[in-house]
C-alpha cells in the first residue's frame, strides 16, 4: 500500500467518522428536544394539579420491586419509593403489595390479610418488618 493509497483511505474514514458524528449530534437534538418537552408537560400538569405520577408511569418503564425473602429494609424502601413516586394512594397500596412477594413473604401475605391481621398500609410494613426483619436482640448462649 503506498502513501496515496493510505491518504485516500484515511480521508474516506474521516469522512465517515465526519458523518456518524453528525448523525450522533442529530440524535442528541432530537433526544433533548424530547426531554424539554416531557419536562414541560409535566411541569404543566403538576402546575394545574394533575397526577404526574400517571404520566410518569406512561413515560418511563418502573419496574415493581418483587420480594422473595432477602433484605426487607432495602424492599420496603423501594416499594415505597415507588408508590410515591406513581403518587400510589395508601388505601391502594395494600392491593397492590400482594402481587410483589414471591415464596414465604407471599405466603405469609395471605394468611395475614386471610385472618384480618392487615389492614392498612401501615401496619403492614410494621409486620412486614417484624416478620422478615432482622432480629431485635441476640442471645449469645444461643448462639454457643
Amino acid at each position: 500500500m503506498n502513501a496515496d493509497e493510505i491518504r485516500l483511505l484515511l480521508k474516506e474514514q474521516a469522512t465517515t467518522n465526519q458523518q456518524q458524528a453528525a448523525a450522533l449530534q442529530a440524535q442528541l437534538v432530537a433526544l433533548q428536544l424530547e426531554l424539554q418537552a416531557t419536562k414541560a408537560l409535566l411541569q404543566t400538569r403538576q402546575g394545574g394539579g394533575s397526577d404526574a405520577g400517571s404520566l410518569l408511569a406512561r413515560s418511563m418503564r418502573l419496574d415493581v420491586p418483587k420480594f422473595s425473602g432477602t433484605d426487607p429494609e432495602s424492599w420496603i424502601f423501594s416499594i415505597t419509593e415507588y408508590f410515591s413516586l406513581l403518587n400510589t394512594p395508601v388505601d391502594q397500596r395494600l392491593r397492590m403489595v400482594g402481587f410483589n412477594l414471591e415464596g414465604d413473604a407471599a405466603e405469609w401475605f395471605r394468611w395475614m390479610t386471610r385472618n384480618s391481621l392487615i389492614t392498612n398500609w401501615d401496619v403492614f410494613v410494621d409486620s412486614f418488618k417484624n416478620r422478615f426483619g432482622p432480629l431485635k436482640y441476640k442471645d449469645p448462649h444461643g448462639a454457643l
